[in-house]
């Protein structure tokens, strides 16, 4: 198994975790990265790229899309929405991705507090997009 699929995992199970533990804003983090480290898996297994490749293009694609995160966010979806038939799946995906995206922003870097309800929401979002992430990519 990939080392980025047992990161993504343990991703996981530390969101809940934490989630347990009332530490929210960290559990956000770490519910999103599990995503971030399942779509960098992806990356290897379905594009073929190395580690090289994917640290030359991300630079390129940060540049031109507003951070790295977003370019991997989008490279993703568009390739989810290549295989995904009618396209429902990839739209949901997206949101999902999305609002974790937002949600690890403001667990990150806001001054706002983070409550047991926007982790849970984060997690369970997060359980979600590895799941069709998952499903569509064949992990």
């Amino acid at each position: 198994m990939s080392v980025l699929i047992i990161k993504s995992d343990e991703s996981i199970i530390a969101s809940n975790k934490l989630i347990k533990a009332s530490l929210f804003s960290s559990s956000v983090h770490c519910a999103y990265y599990a995503c971030v480290q399942l779509m960098l898996h992806i990356l290897r297994s379905h594009f073929g790229k190395t580690e090289l490749q994917i640290t030359a293009e991300g630079k390129e694609g940060a540049k031109n899309e507003n951070g790295y995160h977003k370019w991997l966010q989008n490279i993703i979806y568009i390739e989810f929405i290549r295989i995904d038939g009618d396209g429902t799946d990839a739209s949901k995906f997206n949101a999902k991705i999305k609002s974790l995206s937002t949600a690890r922003a403001k667990a990150d870097y806001s001054v706002k507090n983070i409550i047991d309800r926007d982790a849970l929401l984060a997690y369970d979002f997060s359980v979600q997009a590895n799941s069709l992430l998952k499903k569509h990519f064949q992990l």
